[in-house]
């Protein structure tokens, strides 16, 4: 291979390589993100009753997520308010 060859083949292996960084970290930051938001919700606090827990969650939750878990979607595609 000509050294222009390898200098073409070092430049893209580098690109995909930065790329490939940037997009784990990307990942490793909104996972942290979501993980610290769902964390910080009063009805986290082990101290209190789940009869108590589960009524502070129904209130923050709007209609569009309280149907979304009727419908077997869960929690995943909940929305930012």
């Amino acid at each position: 291979m000509s050294p222009v060859g390898r200098q073409m083949q070092n430049r893209k292996f580098s690109f995909y390589l930065l790329c490939t960084i940037i997009a784990a970290l990307g990942t490793i930051i909104a996972t942290s993100v979501a993980a610290a938001q769902v964390a910080d919700g009063p009805w986290m606090n082990p101290k209190l009753s789940p009869e108590e827990r589960a009524d502070m969650v129904l209130k923050e939750l709007t209609l569009d997520e309280k149907l979304a878990l009727l419908h077997g979607n869960g929690m995943a595609g909940r929305t930012v308010r």
